[in-house]
Formats: C-alpha cells, structure tokens, sequence
C-alpha cells in the first residue's frame, strides 16, 4: 500500500534526522553560561585611588531601582584643549610604558554572554604568546547577562599585562563594568558609554530585590574604581538612579575628583555627615531607593576644603556620557579614532589585532537572529517539498542540514544546552505523530510545532541566571530582549516560508529543478489505430457536474497520483479530483464522496 510505504519513507527521514541531530549535541555540546550565586558585600569601603590611604570605611548600600533610561545631563562649561586632551587640571592616571612595548587589540562585541569570556580567554593567550606588553580591549556592546560581565571584568583585573579598554563605539551596562577593569579607558570619537542599571523586564521589583540585583555590580564597579583610580560617583551614577555627580576640586592642591551630592553637601558645602546619617536612618527601605550615601567624605579633612568645578549630572536619568563628557572628568584619557591613532598614544612599536578563528565567527555568524530567520525558511520549505516528493532527496538534505545548522551552531558558541535539543525533538515527535497516525492537525501538532520553536528560538539565548527547574537553566532577566528579539525573525522566517508553500505548491511544476520531480500526465488515451492514439479529453469538475456525468457514489480508476489533488477516469473521462488528504497511488479505484460545483471529492473504495 502507498500509505504504508509512505509512513516508512517518512520514519526513515526522521530517524536521519534523529542521527544527525544526537551526533550534533555530543560532538560540539559545550556548557552553558551559569547564573552567579553569590552576592558582594555592599559595606565595603568606597575610595578613589588618590585618596585610598585616608578614607574611612563608608557604609553603603545598594539603594536604587531597575531602571533602563537614558542621560538627560545639564551642560557643561569646560571643553578640552585643541590636541583633543583632557583639561590640565585632570589627573592622569597613565603610566608610562616603555618604549617599543608591543600592544594587541582584542574586539569584544555584541551580546555579552558565557562565550564572550571563552573566546577573549583565547585571545588574550595567543596575544601573550607573541609577547606582548598592552592589552587593549575594543568594546562595542550593549550590554549582556550580569554573570557574564563580572567574569569578563575580574579576569581582565587579573591580567598579568597593562590593560586599555577602548571603546569604540559604544559600552553600555556590562560594556562599561568591563571597560573599568582595565587600568585605563580611550573612547573613539561620536561614542557613549554609561547605563550600567539591571533591567528585568515586565516585573517591577521589590526593595529588597532591587538592593540585591544591584549589590553585586556596585561592588565591583568600587573595586575597578579602587584598583584603577577611577571615581566611583560615576559607576553609580550609570547604575543608580537618582544619585547625582558632581565635579569638585581641592581649595589647595587643586585635586579633581567627580563626587555624589552628599560628599558634594560635605566636602563643599560644609555639611555635618552624622546629619544624613540620621535622616537616612529615619527612612524606610522604599524612601531609601534612589538617596546617595556618603562615600568618601567621613575624613574630617575632607569638610569644607573642596569647591564645585559643575553639575555633572542631575540624578533624573541614569548616566550616560559620550566621549567628549568622559575626558572632562577623567573617566577617558584620550580621544582615539582608529589603530595608527591608538599605537601613536601607547607609544608601541607594533600593534597586533587577535581575530576570533574562524570557526568562532562561522558559528556567530550562524548564530544571528537574521540568519537563522533564513534557516527556518530552508527547514520548513526544505521539508514541506520533501513530504511532496516521498524519498530522502536534495530537499530533505537542506532541510536536516538547515536543522543541524539550527541548534549545532548555538552548541559551538555555548548557548544551547541539551534540553533545548530535546525539547526540539519532542515537539518533532508530535508533529509526526499527528500527522502519520493521527489525521487533521490538532493539539498534537500544535502544540509541536510549539515545542520546536521554543527549542529553536531558547538555543540561541544565553540560560542561566534567569531560574529553572533542574538541569532546565531559563534565560536572565537581561536576556530576555534576546529573546523576543530571536522570536521575532522566527516569526518572520514562518510567515515567509507559508507565502513559499503557496508558490511552490502553485508553480511545482514550472520551477527550475523541482519540475523533475512532478510526475508526468500518464491520462489515457485513445488508440484510432496505425500506433497512433489521441488523447482523452478532460472536463473540469464543474463541466462534468454540469452535464449530470459525475455523482456522488460514481467509481472511477486514479491515473495521476492524488497528493491529495490529482485526476481520475470517470467513464472514460478524465476529471481533476481530490481525496481526503490522503496520497492515493495511479490505478487505484475510488468513488465520488462530494460535488460542489468544479471540486469533486474521491475517496478510495477500500477506504
């Protein structure tokens, strides 16, 4: 029987693919990102390197909301000199480096996640196996999962060589976190940076949950500023709102930091530090959000001998700053615009960029929300032919390689995890299921192609962090942009492949290469003798309804194969027909179930 040999052909295609997606997972599955458990001691104490020797231990707390805003900053009043350097009254925090150091550009870019610190890792060791003595990491990102960034931050701190984060053109929220773990910053021309606060999208967190999500990214934001000499005001500012910064210089030495409003109100303005104390002390946890703490200014000597330089930011947003903002207040060192500008500044007798290999931007390239919007439209269509055409053919290939493609590609970068391919192959079992045993497309076959792209869209995401339920890792808070954002060209990527299913089921037989695989009109044919024969003529359903030819119980012979349309001979005539959705193979009897108007309906008659 057709069905019979179809349904194995069809198990036969699925145990293929079944093959090559488990060769997959255990040839190239990797680990995924995984959330980070502890939390930072928000007490410890806050300093800048130029007064590290004289502070206090401050006690602060992580006092802010979730919030994902832009600057809205006042504007400032100094601009730099006309070689595009910082204000003289800048301390530089550069240290000299010998001359014919040798110095690598390392590129992180896009999203920050698990493989982002594997691939710098890699990187960085191969720069140090030529040598080098500077390390510059190139930041053009948005930002990433938290877990993610604070590895990335700590190993750069532990780097064994002087570290330049430059950043070109953009570093917001893990990208700046990064950036303030090298020892100093450059940033190109017409680029920003800052906005550093945890987003959790769709949920509006409680006190003690802000505190906590917030805890850990102050604390090492204060021990980049420590060890690297930037002022923390600033990391607070990109992550809390409602601090405002400030830039004060000493009355004597002429020293510059950038402060919060209450060193500001101490430091200048005379104000007794025990007196935010007990006004904070009287709040409660929900009024304590968003209010500054003392961070610097408890010494005694620091009261009263600093005067305000600006406003540097009003507290109303969170702070963002482009290059130009960013030297004025020491945050940059310079302003560079390309590699030969970056070399000239370091002073380096050669300058190397580290490309990721290429099998690391094969996979990211694979891994594009753009791309593997493409590759759906190659597996739907792939598939939708190959079920036309019974066989493991050319259109079957391209639709397991566009699967392998699909969740192998994540595997090699990190993101996808076994569950992913599972789910994906549970929802595939669904799929066929329903329609080999189970005719019509119910919840069976919904709720598979559900659970395929659920797999699909989840193993292009970074998991972890985000909860679960054993070895089931969610995507963070952070993350979950991604993932309406992988959704999205996955919808597109469906929606394209139907308008693909209409045209190829319109123009089957007239496109290029698939036209051989349309079986050829074997209508009969009358023999008027001599070998000569004529053909049969045929009447369109509507004809042959017309003249009262064909009716309901009529029993005719198939003889163009019903996938599910097709032609059969009714007395001698041959009419375009249709079955149930079932393939009814040439020379099968059928009989006429339905006529309306030109669509005749046939069933088998063993059916």
């Amino acid at each position: 029987m057709k069905q019979i040999q179809r349904t194995s052909v069809v198990r036969g295609w699925l145990w293929v693919m079944l093959a090559s997606l488990l060769m997959t997972a255990g040839l190239v599955g990797g680990a995924a990102p995984v959330a980070m458990q502890a939390e930072a001691d928000t007490d410890a104490e806050p300093t800048t390197v130029e007064q590290a020797t004289e502070l206090e231990e401050a006690d602060a707390e992580a006092d802010t909301t979730a919030n994902d805003n832009t600057n809205g900053e006042p504007d400032t009043d100094a601009t730099p000199d006309a070689n595009g350097s910082a204000p003289a009254t800048v301390q530089s925090r550069r240290v000299a480096m010998p001359s014919g150091s040798n110095a690598a550009v390392v590129r992180i870019e896009g999203m920050i996640y698990g493989f982002t610190l594997e691939s710098l890792e890699r990187r960085v060791d191969r720069a140090m196996a030529q040598g080098v003595d500077i390390v510059v990491i190139e930041i053009h990102t948005k930002g990433g999962t938290l877990d993610a960034g604070m590895a990335i931050s700590r190993y750069i701190k532990n780097l064994p060589v002087y570290t330049v984060a430059w950043i070109n053109d953009e570093a917001y929220s893990a990208g700046i976190l990064i950036a303030s773990a090298a020892n100093e910053i450059v940033m190109a021309p017409a680029s920003a940076t800052g906005d550093s606060a945890p987003v959790v999208m769709g949920q509006d967190l409680a006190p003690t949950e802000r505190a906590k999500a917030l805890s850990p990214i102050l604390e090492e934001f204060r021990d980049n500023a420590r060890a690297n000499g930037y002022d923390y005001a600033l990391f607070q500012a990109m992550t809390v709102l409602g601090v405002e910064a400030y830039l004060v210089e000493h009355r004597e030495t002429g020293e510059r930091m950038v402060v919060n409003q209450v060193d500001k109100a101490v430091m200048v303005d005379d104000a007794d530090p025990a007196d935010f104390d007990r006004q904070r002390n009287a709040l409660s946890i929900e009024e304590r959000l968003g209010q500054a703490t003392i961070d610097i200014a408890r010494d005694p000597v620091h009261r009263g001998q600093w005067r305000e330089i600006r406003h540097v930011h009003d507290g109303n947003t969170l702070l963002t700053m482009n290059q130009t903002r960013a030297l004025e207040v020491g945050l940059a060192q310079e302003i560079v615009a390309n590699e030969q500008e970056l070399q000239n500044y370091l002073g380096a007798a050669s300058l190397t960029r580290i490309s990721p290999t290429w099998s690391e931007q094969l996979a990211g390239f694979l891994t594009n929300p753009v791309v593997r919007g493409v590759l759906v439209i190659a597996l739907l269509l792939g598939a939708y032919i190959e079920f036309q055409t019974p066989g493991v053919g050319v259109a079957g290939g391209v639709a397991l390689l566009a699967v392998v493609l699909l969740l192998g590609a994540p595997f090699v970068v990190g993101l996808a995890e076994l569950w992913h391919v599972l789910v994906f192959l549970v929802g595939l079992a669904l799929l066929i299921t329903e329609l080999l045993w189970m005719p019509g497309f119910g919840f069976l076959g919904i709720g598979g192609v559900v659970l395929m792209f659920v797999g699909l869209i989840l193993a292009a995401v970074p998991t972890g962090g985000g909860g679960g339920w054993g070895p089931v890792n969610l995507p963070p808070p952070e993350m979950w942009g991604e993932v309406l954002r992988s959704s999205m060209f996955m919808m597109l990527g469906i929606f394209a492949s139907f308008i693909g299913f209409y045209f190829v089921t319109k123009h089957f037989g007239r496109i290029p290469g698939l036209n051989r695989l349309v079986l050829e009109d074997v209508s009969p044919a009358w023999n008027i003798g001599e070998g000569r024969s004529l053909p049969m003529p045929g009447v369109s359903g509507d004809e042959a309804y017309g003249e009262g030819r064909i009716h309901v119980g009529d029993t005719g012979r198939v003889t163009v194969e019903l996938r599910p349309t097709g032609r059969a001979e009714f007395n001698g005539e041959a009419i375009d027909v249709v079955s149930y959705g079932r393939w009814i193979e040439p020379g099968s009897p059928v009989k006429v179930v339905e006529v309306h108007g030109n669509r005749i309906v046939v069933d088998s008659v063993d059916a």
